[in-house]
């Protein structure tokens, strides 16, 4: 996907983010005072340019996504969990230690990006969901749920 911009009313566009990057642009907001400032909202995030896109910054350091069926559990404080759009799952505590959420925050909760989460009502450690995975938070390990006669022959894996 390409995000084009046009300087003289639509008469000629000129592609100023994307292809060949790979990312799925689909949002765009203007400042409208200081139209030089836009933010770019993508599968995996966002991203801001400050100088009418010349340089964008990387999705790689804001806690941004796109979440497929979200869904929280009963902890205290409690968790946010959903599929996130081209980057897997993700698991968050609704609050962070240092008074700020931060990347180091967000987990993998071993389902893909659709996938439903259902967190375990009774056991705040583990998470269910997509095609049947099982994920520990204790261990951080997770793997594919099914039923006794058949779970000896799924490998584990990280």
């Amino acid at each position: 996907m390409v995000v084009w911009k046009s300087v003289d009313g639509g008469a000629s566009w000129n592609a100023f983010k994307g292809a060949p990057g790979g990312d799925d642009y689909h949002r765009l907001w203007i400042n409208p005072d200081h139209p030089e400032i836009m933010l770019v909202a993508c599968d995996q995030g966002a991203i801001v340019t400050v100088n009418g896109g010349h340089t964008f910054s990387s999705w790689y350091n804001q806690p941004t996504a796109q979440f497929y069926h979200v869904i929280t559990d009963n902890d205290f404080p409690y968790n946010v969990y959903g599929g996130q759009q081209e980057s897997g799952s993700i698991g968050i505590a609704s609050r962070g230690n240092d008074g700020r959420l931060t990347f180091r925050e967000w987990h993998p909760v071993g389902v893909e990006e659709y996938g439903y989460v259902a967190p375990d009502p009774l056991d705040p450690n583990i998470i269910y969901g997509g095609k049947i995975t099982r994920y520990d938070k204790r261990t951080a390990r997770s793997r594919i749920s099914l039923p006794k006669p058949f779970e000896a022959a799924i490998p584990v894996f990280a």
